[in-house]
C-alpha cells in the first residue's frame, strides 16, 4: 500500500513541479488551465469526498516535498506576467484560487487532526515496519503553517503592491481576497 501512495504521490509532485517547453506560441493559459489541474489532482488525492485528509497521502507529500512543489508552482506562476510584460496572464485569478484552496486546506488543523483516514495510532511497540508509517498531524500542520506564512506574506506584498493591476479582474480579485484573508 505504501509503495502504491509513493508512486500517486510521486506523480502529483511531479505535475506540480512541471514546467511547459518555451514555445513562443503557446499562450500561458493553457499553462495555467494544465497548473490548475494539477492542484485540483492534488487536491483529490489528498482529500476524500467528504474533504478529510488522507494521512497516509500527506505522510507522503511531505516527504517527497510537496509543500516545495507549491512554492515553486506559485514562484512559476508569478514569473508568468513578467514573460510576458503584462500586471498578470490570462488565467491567473483561477490559478490563484485553486492553489490558495489547496493551501487552504493544508493548514487547516481541525480536518487534519480529526481526520477520520487517519494511520493507526503508536500503541504497538516501535518497530522498523511501523516506524515508516509514524504521521505526526502536529508536526505535518506546523511546517505546513510555516510554509503558508512564509508564502502567503509573500503573495500577499506582491499582490496588493502593484498598482496597476488591470487585468485581474473584480471577481476574481474578491475571490482571491476571500481565499487569502482566512489563511493570514
Amino acid at each position: 500500500q505504501c509503495d502504491i501512495a509513493k508512486h500517486i504521490i510521486k506523480f502529483v509532485v511531479n505535475g506540480l513541479t512541471w514546467r511547459p517547453p518555451n514555445i513562443p506560441d503557446i499562450h500561458p493559459r493553457v499553462s495555467l488551465m494544465a497548473m490548475i489541474d494539477h492542484i485540483g489532482l492534488a487536491g483529490q488525492i489528498l482529500y476524500s469526498e467528504s474533504q478529510q485528509p488522507y494521512h497516509l497521502m500527506l505522510l507522503e507529500f511531505d516527504r517527497a516535498q510537496g509543500l516545495q512543489a507549491l512554492v515553486e508552482t506559485y514562484e512559476w506562476s508569478a514569473s508568468i506576467p513578467k514573460q510576458e510584460n503584462k500586471d498578470l496572464a490570462p488565467g491567473s485569478g483561477e490559478f490563484m484560487v485553486a492553489w490558495l484552496t489547496l493551501i487552504k486546506k493544508l493548514i487547516d488543523v481541525k480536518q487534519v487532526t480529526e481526520s477520520s483516514h487517519s494511520l493507526p495510532s503508536q500503541t504497538v511497540p516501535p518497530s522498523a515496519q511501523y516506524k515508516q508509517f509514524e504521521f505526526e498531524p502536529v508536526h505535518f500542520l506546523a511546517k505546513s503553517h510555516k510554509f503558508a506564512f512564509e508564502v502567503i506574506s509573500q503573495l500577499w506584498d506582491e499582490l496588493y503592491a502593484y498598482s496597476g493591476m488591470k487585468t485581474l479582474k473584480k471577481e476574481k480579485s474578491t475571490d482571491c481576497d476571500s481565499a487569502l484573508i482566512p489563511l493570514l
